[in-house]
């Protein structure tokens, strides 16, 4: 009969023996095996290249390792450049360097499992770690930038932004120009409407607003006036280069200075500068635009032309006003009676006509010519219409001297000569030539 205990004996002993021999000879050799399995090296789920080989006590596995654990501290130096990845030869092995960290060693037995030869194989590897290091430095940034555009991140890098000296400055210079500017505003709207005349609200706009921008300037040197003392000595050197290099903007700035103090013109007068004639419409600091006259149409009327004039020619060439001090010219025409005609009839009735014409402006004329007796060293000069004769071999030339508004010379003459017609009708013993 089986002895049951004798067999439980023999079972437990074959069992540890089994045992024995697994763990001495076939768990190594397992053990060995899976060891020598290629590892792949991934980072963020991206498999950059397989180890296939081990490297004296490293296994493909404990090498993957390493690799990833480089590679991961490269890609978080910030200021690492991917340029200085490269491939060096250390004795039999080929290096993938990182500046001068080694990311990968490869062996001959690496380059005979991938079949191709070390160096190939390192530029490989060199190139894969290089795209995936500059394509995740990229992804990187931007989620950086995403962060601080956050909320809460902009606004506590808004709040130390502005408090930096440099900042506060600029803000108190942006507000002081703001504040400034509306002062002026508020006050040029407030007071131009007690100014009848278009000249001098357009005068007036002018000095408001060159006042506040001046005001702005001296605000703004004054909130400045640490960093502007650390240009004096850049300023002083270059300044006699500016100075010859905006010699003609100086100069038309002068002129503006001449033109606004010293009473040369205003918008609405009527000048001859820079030898163009026409009627002043805008005053800058560097130019005075003129609706022009004349030149191809006859008498004082515009040519369509708006004429810009650096300010600069008030120094240079002759100024004629038309209308500063006077507001009225002398004017004349001339009328060619037939030789024989009753010389004494011809100059009554001009006289009768001018009087008629431009009597009434005659004694608006002599209020404006007193003033200007008071102002200025001058003769007396009569005012009333003047009739000179002068007698060529086939006529009697009569001359007709008169004063005239400046802008009304050409409706002057016009009324002047069709008068003289009727009345020279009304005469036929007197024959016009």
């Amino acid at each position: 009969m089986l002895d049951l205990k004798k067999v439980r004996v023999y079972i437990l002993a074959l069992a540890f023996s089994l045992f024995f021999l697994g763990s001495v000879f076939i768990a190594p050799a397992l053990a060995k095996k899976s060891a020598e399995q290629p590892a792949d090296v991934v980072i963020l789920n991206q498999t950059l290249f397989t180890i296939r080989e081990s490297l004296g006590p490293y296994s493909p596995k404990s090498r993957a390792e390493h690799v990833q654990t480089r590679i991961i501290k490269v890609l978080e130096q910030p200021d690492f450049d991917p340029t200085n990845f490269k491939v060096s030869i250390a004795g039999d092995n080929v290096n993938v360097m990182a500046g001068s960290t080694v990311l990968t060693t490869i062996t001959r037995s690496d380059a005979e499992a991938a079949d191709t030869e070390q160096m190939e194989l390192g530029h490989q590897y060199l190139a894969r770690i290089r795209a995936f290091v500059e394509a995740n430095k990229a992804k990187r940034n931007f989620a950086e930038l995403l962060e601080q555009v956050r909320w809460q991140n902009f606004s506590s890098n808004l709040l130390h932004m502005l408090t930096t000296p440099v900042a506060l400055k600029a803000l108190t210079a942006l507000l002081g120009f703001l504040v400034v500017m509306l002062v002026a505003y508020s006050i040029r709207n407030s007071f131009i409407k007690y100014f009848p005349d278009n000249s001098h609200k357009y005068t007036f706009s002018k000095f408001v607003e060159f006042s506040a921008y001046f005001i702005c300037l001296i605000f703004i040197t004054v909130v400045f006036r640490d960093v502007l003392g650390n240009l004096a000595v850049i300023l002083g050197a270059i300044s006699a280069g500016v100075a010859f290099a905006l010699k003609e903007v100086f100069i038309s700035l002068a002129g503006w200075f001449a033109v606004a103090f010293g009473d040369l013109f205003k918008v609405g007068d009527r000048v001859q500068l820079g030898g163009i004639k026409g009627d002043v419409i805008d005053i800058t600091f560097m130019r005075t635009t003129l609706m022009e006259l004349g030149e191809w149409v006859n008498g004082d009327l515009y040519t369509g032309r708006i004429v810009r004039i650096s300010n600069s020619t008030v120094f240079t060439d002759p100024l004629f006003n038309y209308s500063r001090d006077l507001p009225f010219l002398w004017d004349e025409i001339v009328i060619s009676v037939k030789l024989g005609s009753d010389f004494v009839q011809v100059r009554k009735l001009l006289e009768e006509v001018a009087d008629e014409i431009v009597g009434d402006y005659v004694k608006h004329a002599k209020v404006h010519w007193q003033s200007v007796k008071n102002k200025y060293l001058v003769e007396d000069e009569k005012l009333d219409p003047i009739i000179s004769l002068f007698v060529t071999s086939g006529a009697m030339e009569y001359t007709i001297r008169y004063p005239v508004d400046f802008k009304e010379r050409q409706i002057t003459k016009d009324r002047l000569f069709e008068a003289i017609l009727e009345r020279f009708k009304e005469a036929p013993d007197l024959v016009l030539i």
